[in-house]
């Protein structure tokens, strides 16, 4: 996928300014962006930063677009970002992309890296048992069925704040200082259950 071919939105939920942007300089130019505010009045400052359009929600926005249905959109928590999923998807997104608003990049092509394995093509039914199927194939994995599976979601992670439960980090606090992973791109199984998190996240519009 080229991001000059595709229609990317960039939704962030937020109830503070966004002056976080600026640390990702211009990785989000070929970007729409669009700010879901979880309060009733758009307040929140919004830097700027070069994107191709900017659209700002809040509460009144969503009641006055949903009417008696606005509950379905959460409140008081990130889940109020899938209203800014939803209107990405009416205004024709091939792909929306998702970050928090307090995640600052840990190296360059960001959006691309999401790109990529939104593209890959992985195995259907086999696991591979090297860690990154972008390198290489183990010995016994048939050729047919390789590359045949499209990926619709890519889950990124983070580092210097992993993702523990409570008692992980009250009996582990050193993994709270751990450096994230090598970067390598592992294939969650169709059907498999995973702990997924909408901090840093992109899916396709199918």
């Amino acid at each position: 996928m080229s991001k000059s071919e595709l229609k990317i939105y960039l939704v962030i939920p937020t109830i503070r300014d966004l002056f976080f942007l600026k640390k990702w300089k211009n990785e989000f130019k070929d970007c729409h962006l669009m700010v879901i505010e979880d309060r009733n009045n758009k307040t929140v400052g919004i830097p700027n930063v070069n994107f191709k359009s900017i659209t700002h929600f809040s509460w009144k926005d969503i009641n006055n677009d949903l009417g008696k249905n606005s509950w379905i959109i959460s409140r008081h928590n990130a889940g109020i970002r899938s209203y800014g999923f939803w209107k990405a998807y009416e205004k024709g997104a091939d792909v929306i992309l998702t970050v928090d608003d307090d995640c600052y990049p840990a190296d360059s092509r960001f959006v691309q890296k999401h790109l990529d394995n939104l593209a890959f093509k992985y195995s259907e039914k086999w696991i591979n048992t090297y860690p990154n199927p972008k390198w290489m194939y183990t010995r016994g994995m048939p050729y047919e069925i390789r590359g045949k599976g499209t990926a619709s979601l890519s889950h990124g992670l983070w580092s210097g704040a992993l993702d523990l439960d409570g008692l992980v980090e009250t009996k582990l606090p050193r993994l709270l200082k751990e450096d994230m992973y090598p970067t390598i791109r592992q294939v969650l199984p169709f059907g498999y259950y995973y702990p997924m998190c909408s901090m840093n996240m992109a899916f396709t519009r199918e």
